[in-house]
């Protein structure tokens, strides 16, 4: 049985190791407040940009038999993108994040013994001019035995 700290920082590893990815972010790492600090600094954008921010959603429990349970892990990968060259330009650069985030994630069991990563949303946070914010929503799950 894992954490959820253990989970989150699997994500983390998982995500540092595309290498398109990595390359591609400043910041990958797990949610700390870190969007409170950038509306702070949105006017002059020294929150370092693109990223990703891994948030642990919730967990919902099962007992699929007499006294055995599982637990559904829920995360979500924020993943901002700012680009000063049009809206046009900050989708496209947005949308290739969320590719790699995606790649990087489905099916990926982590290395883990947990269910391989699943898919559930995507989501559309907050769209300015100058920053693009959206959630991947996805979930696995273990045993609890």
């Amino acid at each position: 049985m894992y954490t959820v700290a253990e989970v989150e920082d699997a994500i983390v590893e998982a995500l540092k190791g595309s290498t398109l990815l990595a390359s591609a972010c400043k910041k990958i790492e797990t949610y700390g407040g870190q969007l409170e600090s950038l509306a702070r600094e949105a006017p002059s954008l020294t929150f370092p940009l693109p990223a990703v921010l891994i948030v642990y959603s919730r967990s919902a429990f099962s007992e699929p038999a007499n006294r055995s349970f599982d637990e559904e892990m829920t995360f979500t990968a924020v993943i901002l993108a700012s680009n000063l060259r049009g809206l046009s330009a900050l989708r496209v650069g947005a949308y290739a994040l969320l590719d790699l985030v995606r790649s990087a994630l489905i099916d990926n069991d982590l290395g883990l013994n947990l269910e391989p990563i699943h898919p559930l949303s995507v989501e559309a946070i907050w769209i300015s001019e100058e920053m693009a914010v959206y959630g991947f929503e996805f979930k696995t799950s273990q045993s609890l035995d």
